[in-house]
């Protein structure tokens, strides 16, 4: 998984502006309590975001601080140089040929720049030997899915006659090379079946409709069959890391391979196509390109103001002046992409007390900015109405968006089931259009996937006509206690979960401790307040359990290096002494997958199969509890189980027709769960437990 120093960074690289604009109001203030209780008298007393943003604006400290904060960020833009043939002779005659690396990048840079505008003969010449060399470097690195498309690029120039052949030939080669391997799929591989007239890139069977608590809800218009796409969207808006331009697709967030293209006007952006590139130029990037190093660090606030760039401030303020028909008036309108949808969606009525504030000084800031940008004169009458506007995208950046995990999408055997990797990377945050109308329910009928930026909801539950359709925000039943729910939602949406889980009290128990007093489920939530569910103790000490956890923890981990350097007798006197502990103190067994993993793998490894398989079936109850019975892991799972035990057949005269009818019992329950799995339009499946894919595509 990702490492907890990573999702840190990311979290504090998108509470960079909320942080440095909290540290400006309380530096506005000081310790001078009667001046800060005096200003948000006002502030709350104003019946307007235009009357908050002027008071904010109007006031000498607070704007002198923002003023100075926008001109510090300005003055480190540097100019660029437009001269793209010049410049790239210029790196081309300057390549390192021994460092294969260094020269790919200064192709892909000399590409970028020539593809920047519409190339002459010379220009075309230059490039087509740019990718053609390129290819050759990229073969090298074995990167062949790069190699064909620097080919087929290079094919539409000028080649020179005695390289056709040379890459006629390179170009089969790669094809062999490439035949049968998994390959990443493209966003634009994703899609619905069939989709909606009125919810753009959504089902058919959806509809909008309206609940009094919630407001805009999802609802299925038909039954809806287990593992469909329900939506497969691209952003209205995204926002990558300022540590991932590097390694990102700026447009849809894809992972770059070799082969990418920089933005040629700053070259600090990456695409992963043209069209990618072209897409973000149209849009919003010939805005941005000069200002990116200013921008991107902004986070939410960078992602609002997108908002605005991407239909013009122009159309922005005849929107916000217009008349807008109540929400539940407007349901029959159906729900685009299109800014005037984007613009209605909830928001600033969830913010809490001291971020609206926050929030509203913030949109200040981002005004100055656009300002600086020159998308609007700081004395332009409209001036704290576009203000008011930034921060409403704010405040629907907070409650409406999404993270982005980078998971790696990847074709198999089969059509409907795909790979993904186990370390889910966080890499940025994405505002789209009908899949902000999902409400959070604990209890979630869907779940959501990722490639690229572009979402995929898909069911894991048969949906039926007229229920609604949900996802969860961060929390749910199987994972979190009452009280970590609803804290969560509380602390990120304003919101109390009214959800079946929630109203009947569900509890986790699959992570509760066992209590010392009646060996009953402890709940143990994050702020470490505790209570049993069969005995009603409540803050029960802890010191003796959690010593128990930290000794687990320690033997696991020596456990794991112990495996890793192929100690396997040590690793497993690490990991049986970790199962007894483990025993005792929590009362599910859920968390004894990953030891019975380990002991079944060091089994496996010193070739007693028989042991290895005794571990490995124990996972079986812990699987059907985290995935479900008929789900792939359990095929994956059955799979393992009757290859290991035909192992163990070979090894034993004795017991082979007993391992053997075992073996073929494994086999047949996994096929029979493969088989009806096989009828669902889209399944996942980690990298790690794709053992099942090998053994029924034979």
């Amino acid at each position: 998984m990702a490492s907890e120093s990573d999702n840190k960074d990311f979290k504090s690289q998108w509470n960079y502006f909320t942080s440095y604009m909290f540290d400006l109001y309380e530096t506005r203030f000081g310790d001078n309590v009667e001046q800060k209780s005096e200003f948000k008298s006002k502030f709350n007393a104003c019946k307007s975001n235009e009357e908050r943003l002027q008071l904010v604006l109007e006031d000498g400290d607070l704007k002198r601080a923002l003023v100075a904060g926008v001109d510090g960020e300005f003055s480190k833009i540097a100019e660029r140089n437009g001269d793209y043939l010049e410049t790239t002779k210029r790196l081309l005659s300057n390549l390192e040929h021994g460092d294969h690396a260094k020269v790919i990048q200064t192709y892909t840079i000399a590409i970028s720049l020539l593809l920047s505008c519409h190339p002459d003969l010379e220009q075309q010449k230059l490039l087509a030997d740019c990718l053609t060399k390129r290819a050759d470097l990229l073969y090298l690195f074995e990167q062949y899915a790069d190699v064909l498309e620097d080919i087929n690029d290079a094919r539409k120039l000028r080649i020179p006659p005695e390289k056709t052949s040379l890459m006629g030939a390179m170009e089969a080669q790669c094809r062999r090379k490439l035949k049968g391997k998994s390959r990443l799929v493209k966003p634009s591989e994703m899609k619905v079946q069939e989709e909606s007239q009125e919810l753009e890139s959504c089902t058919a069977n959806v509809m909008i409709d309206y609940s009094p608590e919630k407001g805009r809800i999802m609802r299925s218009t038909a039954r809806i069959s287990e593992k469909t796409i329900i939506t497969a969207e691209e952003p209205y808006a995204c926002w990558l890391r300022p540590n991932g331009y590097s390694k990102y697709c700026n447009q849809c967030l894809v992972k770059l391979s070799a082969r990418f293209l920089y933005c040629s006007g700053c070259l600090d952006v990456k695409y992963c196509s043209v069209e990618c590139r072209d897409k973000a130029w149209i849009t919003y990037h010939n805005v941005e390109c000069k200002h990116i190093e200013v921008l991107k660090k902004w986070a939410m606030g960078h992602l609002a103001l997108r908002m605005v760039i991407i239909p013009g401030v122009d159309i922005v303020l005849a929107i916000e002046k217009s008349e807008k028909l109540p929400i539940k008036e407007s349901l029959n309108n159906g729900f685009s992409s299109e800014y005037q949808c984007i613009q209605s969606l909830t928001g600033e009525q969830c913010l809490l007390d001291d971020y609206y504030v926050i929030a509203t000084i913030g949109a200040a800031f981002m005004a100055l900015v656009a300002s600086k940008m020159k998308l609007i004169d700081e004395q332009n009458e409209d001036f704290c109405l576009f203000a008011g506007v930034i921060f409403k995208h704010i405040a629907q950046v907070y409650l409406n968006t999404y993270t982005v995990y980078d998971q790696r999408l990847r074709t198999t055997e089969f059509k409907n089931i795909l790979l993904t990797d186990e370390d889910k990377k966080k890499i940025g945050v994405t505002l789209y259009a009908t899949s902000s109308l999902f409400s959070h329910s604990c209890e979630n009928n869907c779940y959501k996937y990722y490639c690229g930026s572009k979402i995929i909801i898909v069911n894991h539950l048969p949906i039926e006509a007229g229920a609604e359709i949900t996802v969860n925000y961060g929390t749910c039943s199987s994972q979190s206690t009452i009280q970590d729910r609803y804290d969560f939602l509380m602390a990120n949406f304003g919101f109390a979960c009214k959800c079946e889980a929630c109203i009947t009290c569900l509890e986790c128990i699959a992570y509760s401790y066992n209590c010392p007093y009646c060996n009953g489920p402890l709940i143990i939530n994050e702020n470490d307040t505790n209570y049993c569910c069969q005995c009603s103790k409540r803050d029960v000490d802890l010191v003796h359990i959690k010593n128990k956890v930290d000794k687990v923890q320690k033997l696991m981990k020596n456990g794991e290096e112990l495996f890793n350097a192929k100690k396997f007798d040590k690793s497993k006197e690490c990991y049986i002494n970790a199962e007894s502990l483990l025993k005792n103190i929590y009362f599910s067994n859920v968390r004894l997958l990953g030891i019975h993993t380990y002991l079944s793998e060091i089994y496996e490894n010193k070739s007693k199969y028989d042991k290895a398989y005794k571990f490995k079936i124990q996972t079986k109850e812990t699987i059907a509890e985290l995935f479900g019975d008929e789900s792939l892991e359990m095929v994956n799972l059955l799979t393992e189980s009757g290859l290991l035990l035909k192992k163990a057949a070979k090894k034993s005269l004795m017991k082979k027709t007993k391992f053997m009818t075992q073996a073929d019992e494994c086999f047949e329950d996994a096929f029979k769960i493969f088989t009806r799995a096989s009828t669902f339009e889209f399944q996942i499946i980690s990298d790690a437990r794709r053992t099942f894919l090998k053994h029924f595509s034979n």
